[in-house]
């Protein structure tokens, strides 16, 4: 493990995940349409940050008058913004050489900014290349990354852990990433202090 991956938070977390061996001519040419795709979804956002700044101010003025009629309208907002990156996850991932017939799994993953592991029932061989559909819950950010397995270890009959490095992510979709993981971490430290806090019942002699 290099020292750029050892500064990454890990959690274990439940997320949705499809994945992928691919060869690096297919790697390749997967990073160029996500590149064009890219493109074309920063354009379409900064159009939608203009509207937004505009209904932000406008809504702020109703919302002096008419505050119920301001947080539906708001709630609205916030579907809008939710399909908006659904919509633009599903853009940037579509290309000739998308998995589109294999359907997400709800997995317990080891995760981090500089990687992942999980279960799997079939050996992935060392430094095989994964393409790696990625959805973050509950907030259903979904992402999308490239890594390479650096180690196949069995723990059960016909089940492996698989252990993956990141080798391409975006900075953006890092950076969420990142985000998650110290929300996460924060939820659960909240978590076990509400748990110690809590009186243990004696025990039965």
């Amino acid at each position: 493990m290099n020292e750029d991956r050892r500064k990454y938070f890990r959690i274990q977390d439940s997320v949705m995940i499809r994945y992928r061996v691919i060869s690096e001519v297919l790697e390749e040419s997967a990073h160029r349409d996500a590149e064009l795709n890219q493109i074309k979804i920063e354009t379409a956002r900064a159009a939608l940050f203009g509207i937004e700044t505009d209904f932000q101010e406008l809504c702020g003025n109703l919302a002096l008058e008419q505050p119920a009629t301001a947080d539906v309208l708001q709630m609205l907002n916030r579907k809008i913004n939710l399909l908006e990156r659904v919509i633009s996850g599903q853009v940037l991932h579509a290309s000739p050489s998308s998995f589109d017939n294999l359907q997400h799994e709800t997995k317990l993953v080891d995760l981090s900014g500089g990687g992942m592991s999980f279960t799997a029932d079939h050996r992935v061989e060392s430094d095989a290349r994964l393409i790696i559909d990625l959805v973050l819950l509950p907030s259903h950010d979904p992402m999308r990354v490239f890594g390479k397995i650096v180690h196949c270890q069995p723990v059960l009959e016909d089940q492996y852990r698989l252990g993956v490095e990141f080798t391409e992510i975006s900075n953006q979709d890092r950076e969420r990433l990142v985000r998650h993981t110290l929300q996460r971490q924060a939820e659960q430290i909240r978590l076990d202090k509400i748990a110690e806090a809590i009186p243990q019942a004696p025990e039965e002699h």
